[in-house]
Parts: C-alpha cells; sequence; structure tokens
C-alpha cells in the first residue's frame, strides 16, 4: 500500500513492550523517528535537509466546560508496535486516574510523505466538549520571519495585501496566528517554506466539512456537537517559544470584527464534539517536504500535490438553473435609496453603515 517493502528501510531497535531508546520509518529521506523518555514516546518528523519537526506529546485534547473553563491535556505515546510497513501508536488520556480518551495513530510513509492516521475514542461521560490536536514545534532556530507560509487563495507569503482582519491579513500575522478553517480553503492544504530552500506541507487528504446552521451563522462563540466534521490548519508562535505547525479537529480560530471601527482584540470561534462514551473522531493528515524550491515552486508543487490527492470530481452544472438562481439572488438583495436602486455592498456607500458582519461575541479563554 505504501511502496514496496525493499524501498522501505524500518529499523525497530526495540519493541514496544521493553522501553527502548527510538524506533525509525523512512523512506526517500523522509522520517519518522519515535523517540523514548521518562514520559513515554514522542515524535519527530524531518525530510532531506529540513528543519526537524518534534513532538514530546502528540496525543492532545482540550476540554471545554461552562462557564468558560478551558483545559488543556496531552500525553506521549505509550505503546508503539510495526504492522505492516507503518507504526501503530497509541496513547491514553487521564481524567482522575481512570482513561477518558484514546489515541489509536497510525504513521507511514510513501517516499517524500509521511502521513498519520488519528482515531480518538470517548471511554466515559464527562461534561462539556473536546478537540483533539496534532501539533509540531519546528527547531527552534527558525524565526517566525524567516518563514514564509501558504494557504491557498487565503495567503502566499506577504500578507500585507491580504486585508487586515482576513485569516491570512496582517493582523493575525503580525500575532503570530495562522489557524484557518480547512472550509474556507480550495484545497485542505497549509505549507511553510524555509529559508534554505526546503519545505513542508501539511493536507487534510480526505475532508469532509460536515456543519449545523449554529455553526455556520455564528450563532454563539461554543458550539458542542458530533456532527462537526471539518478541522483548522496553520501555524503559530506563542512567546518568542517555536513556531509550530498544526491541525485541529473540530477547527477552532480567531475572527477579528469586520468594521471600520478601531481594531479590536479577536474573538474566539471554538468548536468541540461531546465528551460521550461512544463519541469518536478521526481524521488524517498528510505532510509532505520539498528540497530546492522557491516559493512559487512550493505553491506549484503543493498544490499539483493536493490535486492529484484529492482529485475533485468534474460536476455537471444546469447553468441555465445556475444563472436563474444567481439573477433571483441579486434582485432580493437590490435597495433603492433615494430613487436609485442598486445592489449593496458589505459597507453602504451612503450611510457608513455596515450592512453585513458576524456576531459581535467575546470569549474571555484565550
Amino acid at each position: 500500500m505504501f511502496g514496496k517493502a525493499s524501498l522501505i528501510a524500518v529499523c525497530l531497535l526495540a519493541s514496544a513492550a521493553q522501553a527502548g531508546p527510538r524506533v525509525v520509518l523512512s523512506q526517500s529521506g523522509a522520517t519518522v523517528e519515535f523517540v523514548h523518555d521518562a514520559g513515554g514516546w514522542g515524535v519527530r518528523i524531518a525530510g532531506p535537509d529540513a528543519p526537524v519537526l518534534t513532538q514530546s506529546q502528540p496525543a492532545r485534547i482540550e476540554m471545554f466546560a461552562a462557564p468558560q473553563t478551558i483545559r488543556r491535556l496531552g500525553a506521549a505515546y505509550t505503546s508503539i508496535r510495526r504492522v505492516g510497513n507503518a507504526i501503530d501508536a497509541r496513547a491514553s488520556i487521564l481524567e482522575h486516574g481512570r482513561v477518558l480518551f484514546r489515541f489509536d495513530d497510525v504513521w507511514s510513509i510513501d517516499g517524500n510523505v509521511i502521513s498519520v492516521k488519528r482515531h480518538v475514542r470517548v471511554a466515559r461521560n464527562a461534561p462539556g466538549g473536546f478537540g483533539s490536536s496534532l501539533r509540531f514545534a519546528i527547531d527552534p532556530s527558525v524565526t517566525w520571519n524567516d518563514a514564509k507560509f501558504l494557504a491557498p487563495g487565503v495567503l502566499y507569503g506577504d500578507p500585507t495585501n491580504d486585508g487586515e482582519r482576513s485569516p491570512g491579513g496582517t493582523l493575525n500575522y503580525a500575532a503570530h496566528r495562522l489557524m484557518m478553517r480547512e472550509d474556507i480553503l480550495p484545497a485542505p492544504l497549509f505549507a511553510i517554506a524555509f529559508a534554505n530552500g526546503t519545505s513542508v506541507a501539511m493536507l487534510d487528504p480526505a475532508p469532509r466539512g460536515n456543519t449545523t446552521e449554529a455553526d455556520t451563522t455564528l450563532a454563539a462563540p461554543v458550539v458542542t456537537d458530533a456532527r462537526l466534521q471539518f478541522g483548522a490548519m496553520g501555524a503559530t508562535q506563542d512567546n518568542h517559544g517555536p513556531i509550530e505547525l498544526g491541525f485541529l479537529f473540530p477547527g477552532a480560530v480567531t475572527m477579528y470584527p469586520y468594521g471600520s471601527g478601531p481594531v479590536a482584540e479577536p474573538n474566539w470561534v471554538r468548536r468541540y464534539h461531546p465528551i460521550a462514551k461512544g463519541v469518536d473522531h478521526h481524521y488524517e493528515l498528510r505532510f509532505r517536504f520539498g528540497r530546492n524550491e522557491t516559493f512559487p515552486d512550493l505553491t506549484r508543487d503543493a498544490w499539483r500535490w493536493a490535486w492529484e490527492t484529492l482529485q475533485p470530481p468534474i460536476l455537471p452544472l444546469d447553468v441555465n438553473l445556475v444563472r436563474r438562481v444567481l439573477i433571483d439572488h441579486l434582485e432580493a438583495q437590490a435597495a433603492t435609496i433615494d430613487g436609485r436602486t442598486g445592489i449593496p455592498f458589505v459597507l453602504s456607500t451612503v450611510s457608513d453603515k455596515l450592512q453585513c458582519a458576524p456576531p459581535a461575541f467575546r470569549s474571555s479563554n484565550p
């Protein structure tokens, strides 16, 4: 499934039953290394000549309970075992001495692409909601300004002309917080180019995007619903620590309120699954490592990789029906002011009144 066995070098220096120093899964220069210490098994991944990505606690949970109580828990893998040409890594997160979440991550490599398939199961009922994440710290020698970021349709390196308050705009860039819901992207892809010509691109190869009316209308800052099936991806950097490349599921992001007034603090839009026995969630991430790439090269190569992976179907459309629906929609939006009829823009050209904007909700917890 992941290439010929003869092309894969899998070095098991210790078994899962015996605490050993490391387990390495590699091919064509891309490497996943499981490193054992007193806390359990952490992960170290890299491509040829690329900065190393590390995570000592791959199993990470954010729990939310009213009123506005947020807890973040993490755990190292407690066991790893070889399954064919892949590594099955497992972890548990305990609450009050009892298992609450079980993680099952399957890691594999195909050429210069590393894949992890994650399955999280809820072991028992608890109040509130939860989301899981997979985050990797990039080598601390890489600074925010050393890197260039790619988010299709949202950010292409320089945020200057992307709008002050947009997801890939200057405010989020200056805050070192570029996290975007995958359902706003034409492809669920986020990539980082490094100064030495290497790059890493993260892709969700099987996006679903299921949502609810409460989520899409932004009617509340927090929604807990098992039907939510979208993630958020991007890069962040906190308090001059390392840059982190990560994926949150379900997706949680911050939004700056739109308008012509002074810039306010961003609003958190948090999404969770219920902590109920039998609820589980799953997703897959793939990491492509490039080398000898300029930023335009990365844009082209990552896009083509995403297209070949996702293989979006060509869907026939009834063009006449689409034309009729769009015309009806425009007609319904038309407004007449002082005898002049036109289609309103976001900001009224007559009154400076904001015509449409998300609700101004706030969350006091970062």
